[in-house]
Formats: C-alpha cells, structure tokens, sequence
C-alpha cells in the first residue's frame, strides 16, 4: 500500500455531535474497470465477475483495515446504532490525472468511483452500506501522486421530505437546515 511506504499514518478522529473522519483511505478504481463480462457456457448466458482492478482494490481495503484495526473498531462502535448515515468523500488525484497541460479536464469521472468506495468504507467499518443515505463525492487534487487517496466524512443524518429538501433549496443559504446543500 502506498501510505505505509511513505509513513503516513491514515487517521479516523471524532468529535460527539460532529462528524468521524477517515483520512488516507485507498483509493478506488473506476466502476468502468471493476467488472469483466464473460459467456458461462454451462449456464448459457453472460455473467460478470470482479477484475483484477476491483481484486486489488479490496484487498489495500483489507490492508488498511489490518493496519487500522482499533480504527475501524471505534468506527464501528460510533455508527453501527445510527438509522441513516450522510457520507462526504473527497477522491484525490494528482493534478495532471484531473487536468491537461492547457488546463482543459481529462475523462476522469468521480462518480465512477463510488460503489466500489462506499462498498469498501461499509466493509471495513463492519456495518450495511444500505445505511448510507445521503452521499456525497468531490474531486481534489494533489501535487503528488503519492499522496492519491480519499478523505471521507461520516455524520448521522435524517432521511427528510422532498418538501423540506425544496424548502432548502430555494431558501437563502442563511437559513437552510442541511448544511451539506
């Protein structure tokens, strides 16, 4: 994995009423590169299986999770009681994988990213990303590749009406109940 061979210490932090903070978290592959689809000839269809990508991908999960034991254990214990979880996650990449030369974006979806992250953040918290109801993924850059990561914040969170939702919405950002909008 690529933080312990630079001595990075991946960090989860609490602060009751907050939000729980996983820091250096692996970075995901694209969903375009987790799947390969193949013709079972003895079931007479095709099927899907994880790639090499995805392989890898939970296995630096599982890494992380060795090396975050007591972490991932005390992450567990603050959300395994809550009914809906908000998740806001930050996949960083190096500048040059987001831009080009003359600053124009390159074909880097981060929403592509998503299922295999959420999948992988539920895994090692130990609890059903079924309770992730209010997710959120942004893009930030680096200047060093080495330092390609995520950074994802967790907070228990309210499941509201559509009404409340619009009524946020075409309020002034002064008065809005959920500051994640």
């Amino acid at each position: 994995m690529r933080q312990q061979t630079l001595g990075l210490e991946p960090a989860v932090e609490w602060v009751p009423g907050q939000q729980l903070i996983f820091d250096r978290f692996p970075l995901p592959p694209s969903s375009n590169a987790i799947y390969k689809h193949f013709y079972d000839k003895r079931k007479r269809k095709i099927v899907r299986a994880s790639a090499d990508p995805l392989l890898a991908y939970k296995e630096e999960v599982r890494l992380w999770a060795l090396c975050n034991k007591r972490l991932c254990i005390r992450a567990n214990e603050l959300l395994r009681d809550e009914k809906s979880i908000r998740v806001k996650a930050w996949v960083t990449l190096e500048k040059s994988r987001i831009w080009t030369k003359d600053g124009r974006p390159k074909k880097n979806d981060v929403s592509n990213r998503g299922k295999a992250l959420f999948d992988g953040l539920a895994d090692v918290i130990g609890i059903d990303d079924k309770l992730f109801k209010s997710v959120g993924l942004e893009m930030a850059e680096t200047n060093d590749y080495r330092f390609e990561s995520c950074l994802v914040a967790f907070e228990p969170c309210d499941v509201r009406s559509i009404d409340a939702i619009r009524a946020d919405l075409f309020s002034g950002p002064e008065s809005r109940s959920d500051p994640a909008i």
